[in-house]
């Protein structure tokens, strides 16, 4: 799971803790966030698995039969 500053949030720099000195920015996916600045993040949806594409097999013609 990722995580990414909400709207509105400033970026942040962490002052203290095993996160000490590491720089949080908007628009940038995180996938760890230090836990007392969770509030601060939402979590960023997983991608769906595209569908597999199969091609469709036709008879076009004008091959040696």
């Amino acid at each position: 799971m990722n995580y990414r500053l909400k709207k509105g949030q400033e970026n942040i720099t962490i002052m203290g803790g095993p996160f000490e000195g590491k720089k949080f920015i908007r628009g940038v996916e995180y996938s760890e966030i230090p836990p007392t600045e969770k509030h601060r993040f939402e979590k960023v949806p997983e991608p769906k698995p595209k569908a597999a594409k199969t091609a469709a097999k036709t008879d076009v013609g004008g091959g040696d039969k």
